[in-house]
């Protein structure tokens, strides 16, 4: 007898003390989860999977739906919680099963560690694992009885008399940490967090940016990262620590770029959105100032113009691994609560679409996207522009509905109280009426309310409700095209002012673009100080020329 059988023979006598060894079968799509992973409702949903009949102590039918995940143990314990009914999902007896895979001169199998096939439909199902090898992959696998049958996951080994060591928790880094000051120790808090920021860079017609320079500094402006994007737009920062400020800077001129980006903590959820801190500059920190409810909805996505007593709605549907990626041109069916069909919209290249002009009713709203890969999030806004309830893909059913729940009061009517103070409080601005008129076509048109930055093509914030509603009027008169018209003063030179006025024709048609009008029904054409309204020698003369204006160039 060789001793390559022996061993084989010796293997396969000791399978049954250690598990059953599962030969046919197909891990479909793992998914890294954490330990310590803390769950949303309905985080998960089944879908179909590859296995035929399980050798396995806990269950021996065929599993023909669930979900795979990696898992890599800190310790050896591990308690795996699936939570079901009520708003946590609609799985029923749950299946859950921890294996690792082992290989002998080739031949591979999938070893049982422990199982469970628990009973009932709602409540939380946990399964206890004991013995387990610190940092190794292991294989988890909770089943169900059909597809799209939803739950949440929870991981801890943080149950019992033991916890999980801090990382880095010995004498040496103890003593070198102490030793250090605040500032010093703030520093490299900031290189070894474990949070990230990711994010993607593109033009204004959402076309990526690659080779792009993006800084991570602290707050005494010292850079400690340097990245550039990748051939997707995209870059990362790692080592955050979510409890200090970040900073993220441009490497070169962003007036003409979108910059998505969140701050994700380490099992893959966002916890922090960029604050604009001016030209080339972002401030990063995990906030508390919205709603925790809203992951990837900010308050200027939100804004949107309502008359007073009325109410909005905003939304974003996104890609489900980063949340960066907007769906752009997904159809969007506005519902009444009994499910008759108001109204629909088309989302922009962000993946963001509006509802303007709504009543304080029940609404619900349908999505036509791919719940596999996609996340959705919606609000109701009241007429300040405050969320007063959301809805995401957790709360869709079968049918691809979505229905709201309402947002916490006392944090609502603390927003209220903010936004009545706000000197951009949408009440107090000026509601723009219907711009394009019948008989319009080819007279010049002025964009009276839009402002930029001094010398710059950049639009300024919250000053933007006429285009707004020149989108929407567009989005209705889809046969429309209209040309952008950019002019500035006598002010500099001939060059700049060509340059200046062109670039701030397309930063318009960018902003209709984003808003959901296609780039090729809009022209643009800057005429720097060539054609002025009025003469340039007095102030108010130069004011009335520095203008943008639009012409009707097709109709209906």
């Amino acid at each position: 007898m060789t001793r390559t059988f022996l061993i084989i023979l010796i293997f396969n006598l000791l399978i049954p003390l250690f598990g059953i060894a599962q030969d046919e079968f197909v891990i479909t799509r793992p998914k890294d989860l954490k330990v310590e992973y803390t769950p949303k409702p309905r985080d998960f949903k089944t879908k179909s999977i590859s296995w035929g009949e399980m050798d396995s102590k806990c269950r021996k039918s065929v599993i023909t739906h669930g979900n795979w995940f990696k898992i890599y143990p800190v310790i050896s314990k591990l308690r795996i919680t699936v939570s079901t009914g009520f708003n946590w999902g609609d799985i029923s007896d749950p299946y859950v099963y921890v294996g690792y895979l082992d290989t002998v001169k080739g031949y591979e199998s999938l070893v049982e560690v422990a199982c469970d096939q628990f009973q009932g439909a709602q409540g939380d199902f946990a399964l206890e694992v004991f013995d387990l090898v610190p940092d190794t992959k292991y294989y988890l696998l909770i089943g169900g009885d059909a597809k799209k049958l939803r739950y949440g996951l929870h991981l801890t080994q943080r149950f019992g008399d033991d916890t999980v060591p801090e990382p880095n928790n010995n004498a040496e880094n103890t003593v070198n940490a102490s030793s250090k000051s605040g500032e010093e120790q703030a520093k490299d808090q900031n290189q070894n967090g474990d949070a990230l920021i990711i994010g993607r860079v593109r033009d204004i017609n959402g076309e990526i940016v690659e080779d792009f320079d993006l800084m991570l500094l602290n707050d005494d402006l010292e850079q400690t990262q340097e990245v550039k994007t990748d051939e997707y737009g995209g870059f990362r920062f790692t080592g955050i620590n979510p409890n200090i400020i970040n900073l993220i800077k441009a490497g070169g001129d962003d007036s003409e770029l979108i910059i998505d980006l969140f701050l994700y903590d380490e099992d893959g959820q966002i916890i922090g959105k960029p604050i604009s801190l001016g030209h080339r500059l972002m401030s990063f920190k995990a906030r508390k100032d919205y709603f925790n409810e809203l992951a990837i909805l900010s308050e200027k996505d939100v804004f949107v113009d309502v008359e007073r007593g009325g109410s909005s709605m905003a939304g974003k549907v996104v890609d489900k691994e980063t949340y960066l990626i907007g769906r752009e041109g997904v159809e969007v069916g506005l519902y009444s609560d009994k499910k008759n069909l108001l109204e629909t919209t088309t989302t922009d290249l962000n993946g963001l679409f509006t509802f303007d002009e709504l009543e304080n009713k029940d609404y619900i709203v349908k999505v036509e996207h791919n719940p596999e890969d996609d996340y959705v999030e919606i609000v109701l806004a009241d007429e300040y522009n405050v969320p007063y309830a959301v809805s995401n893909s957790n709360d869709s059913d079968a049918e691809g509905y979505f229905k709201f729940r309402t947002l916490p009061k006392e944090i609502v009517e603390l927003r209220r109280m903010e936004m009545v103070d706000r000197s951009d409080n949408p009440l107090k601005s000026t509601r723009p009426k219907e711009i394009i008129k019948a008989g319009d076509e080819g007279q010049p048109i002025e964009l009276s309310t839009i402002e930029f930055k001094t010398a710059s093509s950049t639009l300024t914030e919250a000053t933007n409700l006429e285009l707004d509603q020149l989108a929407k009027e567009l989005k209705q008169k889809s046969t429309l095209k209209i040309k952008i018209d950019g002019h500035t003063d006598n002010v500099g030179s001939n060059e700049n002012n060509l340059k200046l006025s062109n670039e701030r024709a397309e930063a318009v048609k960018g902003y209709l673009v984003q808003k959901g009008v296609s780039a090729d029904r809009i022209q643009c054409q800057g005429f720097g100080s060539t054609r002025p309204l009025v003469s340039n020698d007095s102030e108010s003369g130069r004011a009335k020329n520095r203008r943008v204006e639009f012409t009707v160039v097709k109709q209906p």
